[in-house]
């Protein structure tokens, strides 16, 4: 995992981003808040830029889907993008810790899937409980919850 990717901010087709890990650890969208972005796009103000990894192929977007979708529901054709440079590994961690103190708050069930799918990680998964709380920001109780409810 990179820990201080350069990057670059820049717009970026909506079409050309991949939300895959994004949507692996967030539930569900939730309307209120897109409307909210929408609204906020709507008064001219510009929202964070949504933070993208390349890996020389692929655009890869860890979260931001709620910001993602304002746009398009407002008829916009791309987004503000902080892009790193990073693979298929950086993006999951940058997923797992994802919304833990900024935009719309991680539920508990988002908790319970980014920690599992930490767990699923051929990496991540062998590492320890507090290790693991530490990449998807929570108590490492909480992994070793999930982690007992994981094994058969």
């Amino acid at each position: 995992m990179l820990s201080n990717p350069p990057s670059s901010i820049r717009s970026i087709p909506l079409g050309k981003l991949d939300f895959a890990a994004a949507e692996l650890v967030r539930e569900r969208l939730d309307d209120e808040t897109v409307e909210r972005y929408r609204e906020s796009i709507r008064n001219g103000e510009t929202l964070p830029a949504v933070v993208a990894f390349f890996d020389g192929e692929s655009i890869y977007c860890p979260d931001g889907r709620h910001r993602a979708a304002a746009h398009e529901a407002e008829g916009r054709t791309e987004i503000l993008c902080e892009v790193r440079e990073g693979s298929q590994d950086d993006v999951i961690a940058h997923a797992l810790g994802a919304n833990v103190d900024h935009g719309l708050r991680r539920s508990r069930e988002d908790t319970r899937r980014a920690v599992a799918l930490a767990l699923s990680h051929p990496v991540y998964g062998q590492q320890s409980s507090r290790e693991v709380g530490r990449l998807c920001r929570c108590d490492h109780k909480t992994v070793e919850s999930i982690r007992r409810k994981q094994v058969p």
